[in-house]
């Protein structure tokens, strides 16, 4: 199903689709179950609804909204014209391939503002989040924990905001403490916390794929990867903007010229470090295979840049335009060609300058004191040629 064409051709039985004519169809057919053999999908199968969305499709001529070759006059702007997006340009690539559908997507809707919903319980919710699970008819399943102990909610609260249970002496002093604003007070103490960050930080590292060590067969260990740990523990327990989080990762490199000054220069360039903690094949030069690891290695970064920032899936368009998503294989490769300049900066220093001086003079003596233990083996290896050429 890549192509009307195909569908038409069909293969050793013959073409899958006969438009206007869905009985006859063996598509149809292999969604209706009526043929052995030829079931699809094999197990379960597709609701009514969707069998009958097909059927007419099918009956109605199988309308296919091919592709317009980007050369066709139609697709070309005037040279003042900057093309739109596709909710607003009618010659936008996507609206061409896929009819202006499918940008419906949860990750594409801008945020807004959500009235609370009408309540019919008698109680009024202690916040208002539980609104939201109240149903109209007074229903209040939010109720069901309200009167739970009050060990039991610090528990929660602590375990949720910081991945560790309470003292004995932080229970005593919450289960003791009897004014109004206890809950948002405790609350407050746990997200200031630095084991907030260490907790909440866990989450983002598994999107953005980090590893200590390199994967595959060697899997090496990376001396460097805690930086880029720490500087999302960082991040989370300073309340750092979202789209400073994003653009640090992305691009922090860009925003830093020379060695490190501050804190914040530091950040930006250990938080670069994004596009290189995916796994790393460096077995690859062995076999001369160092342009297979990099299109894995950029494949890798390009996918999971769409799912960690974009909230979409790009694996699938790297091959063909996209089965469900607004997506065409052009937008993978746009993508991988925006990475396409990252290479590795093993040489680029990540302490402060001033750090980096103090480091360099406290290696410098510890070089001075090692020469001498190191050029001895060498004196007592001339020692012995020379008792030997005497000989």
């Amino acid at each position: 199903m890549d192509s009307l064409k195909a569908l038409l051709t069909g293969g050793h039985t013959g073409p899958a689709l006969i438009p206007g004519d869905a009985a006859s169809s063996l598509l149809i057919q292999a969604v209706l179950h009526t043929v052995e053999g030829l079931e699809m999908p094999p197990r379960d199968k597709l609701s009514e609804t969707e069998i009958a969305v097909l059927e007419r499709w099918a009956n109605e001529g199988a309308p296919w909204p091919e592709p317009v070759p980007v050369s066709e006059p139609a697709l070309a702007s005037a040279p003042e014209e900057r093309m739109g997006d596709a909710w607003t340009h009618p010659r936008n690539p996507i609206v061409r391939i896929f009819g202006g559908q499918r940008l419906d997507l949860w990750s594409f809707q801008p945020v807004q503002s959500v009235e609370l919903p009408a309540s019919a319980a008698a109680a009024t919710p202690p916040n208002p989040l539980d609104r939201f699970l109240i149903d109209p008819s007074g229903n209040d399943p939010a109720r069901a924990g309200a009167g739970v102990d009050r060990r039991a909610l610090l528990r929660r609260l602590s375990f949720n905001l910081t991945g560790l249970p309470p003292t004995a002496e932080e229970v005593a002093a919450f289960v003791s403490d009897r004014s109004p604003d206890a809950h948002e007070r405790w609350v407050e103490r746990l997200l200031a916390s630095p084991r907030y960050g260490e907790h909440q930080a866990r989450w983002w590292l598994d999107v953005v794929r980090y590893s200590d060590s390199n994967g595959f067969d060697w899997d090496e260990f990376r001396p460097q990867a805690w930086r880029f740990r720490d500087y999302v523990i960082r991040s989370f327990n300073a309340d750092k903007p979202l789209d400073q989080f994003i653009l640090e990762q992305l691009a922090g490199d860009e925003l830093v010229e020379g060695p490190p000054q501050d804190r914040r220069d530091q950040d930006r360039l250990i938080a670069t470090g994004y596009l290189r903690i995916g796994p790393q094949d460096n077995s690859a030069p062995l076999f001369n295979e160092q342009a297979r690891s990099r299109a894995e290695f950029m494949a890798d970064l390009v996918e999971t840049t769409g799912s960690a920032f974009l909230g979409l899936t790009l694996s699938c368009c790297r091959c063909h335009d996209h089965k469900t998503d607004p997506l065409s294989q052009a937008d993978w490769f746009r993508m991988r060609a925006f990475f396409e300049p990252v290479k590795r900066a093993d040489d680029l220093p990540l302490d402060l300058a001033g750090d980096q001086v103090e480091i360099r003079r406290h290696n410098d003596a510890l070089e001075a004191q090692l020469a001498p233990p190191r050029a001895a083996p060498a004196k007592l290896l001339d020692d012995v040629k020379d008792s030997i050429r005497a000989d």
